[in-house]
């Protein structure tokens, strides 16, 4: 009985825990894909910049302008270890990438940067460039946080 009890009370400490996502269709009032139904730039912009609120999991960025000279949105997924790290890992991989250092310190930073590939979980880009033709890529990347 005391492990059932242990087991119950550990399950709902994890729901305590667990944050609150808005899903696609609670934001936008309909299913990614239906029918006549497509989410404007605004809309999804606003509904990435709620996920990042309500999850210390998601970092919203902007990382430049559109054509029509809107922010362009972009959404780390990570740990929130991760995620405070980010800039001392971005840090790393640009100076290696300019090459503007001695090869003792570059080798230093490569290390680093495998002791953090080691320690942390795989990671994925998906980008949102497709062609002008395909109106729902929007919805396609809103659809990842179901």
């Amino acid at each position: 009985m005391k492990k059932l009890f242990a087991s119950i009370l550990l399950f709902v400490s994890f729901l305590g825990v667990k944050a609150q996502i808005t899903t696609p269709k609670e934001h936008f009032g309909f299913n990614i894909g239906d029918d006549y139904h497509l989410a404007n730039f605004s809309q999804t912009e606003a509904y990435f910049k709620k996920l990042a609120q309500q999850s210390d999991r998601i970092l919203y960025q902007v990382i430049g302008k559109t054509e029509e000279g809107r922010d362009q949105p972009m959404l780390i997924v990570s740990s929130p270890e991760n995620l405070a790290k980010l800039s001392h890992y971005k840090n790393i991989s640009q100076r290696l990438a300019r090459a503007e250092l001695a090869e003792q310190e570059a080798k230093q930073l490569a290390k680093e940067l495998r002791r953090c590939q080691r320690d942390t979980k795989t990671s994925c880009t998906i980008s949102s460039a497709i062609p002008l033709s395909l109106v729902c890529w929007k919805e396609i990347a809103s659809n990842f946080f179901q």
